[in-house]
């Protein structure tokens, strides 16, 4: 299954239920256009594809150097890297979260458009992704967000101990 917007791909060569395909195809493309605007840089075509869980491990396992040596989390669902993203085929049961975990990823995608001379900052980078596709919506903060949120957010260099 392969659906085009604009310059956002997403496929699907596994087999997957062609409505849950379109619904969430529907809504991750509703939601990554605040996504794009929010970063507001130019770019050619993103990729996302769905792919089985033993398909991600093994993307992974190729593609990562985190994660070259040591076992693949459970809790993995996404990836990406500088020329595509992946994440797991959305379930009924778990469809909103999978949505999210794909937005998160594609927000990584639009942030490696950047200029990356420097070397990224991991709780930047992971940050903006987790705000952007929205995947603490409903959910118990923190104790760091919470106190962002109180505006007593403690000094940057106390995230690096």
């Amino acid at each position: 299954m392969f659906r085009k917007y604009e310059n956002l791909i997403i496929k699907c060569d596994s087999i997957i239920n062609e409505e849950i395909f379109d619904l969430f195809c529907e809504k991750v493309i509703n939601n990554f256009n605040h996504i794009s605007t929010w970063f507001n840089v130019k770019y050619d075509e993103l990729s996302l594809t769905l792919v089985s869980k033993h398909e991600m491990d093994l993307i992974v396992k190729e593609k990562s150097l985190q994660y070259k040596n040591i076992d693949i989390p459970s809790w993995l669902d996404g990836f990406s890297n500088f020329e595509e993203a992946w994440v797991v085929i959305p379930k009924a049961e778990n469809f909103d979260e999978t949505c999210k975990v794909a937005l998160h990823e594609l927000t990584h995608l639009v942030s490696y458009q950047l200029d990356t001379s420097q070397k990224r900052i991991k709780l930047l980078d992971e940050g903006i992704a987790v705000f952007l596709s929205n995947q603490y919506e409903g959910k118990i903060y923190t104790p760091w967000v919470n106190a962002y949120l109180k505006k007593e957010l403690p000094k940057v260099s106390d995230f690096c101990t």
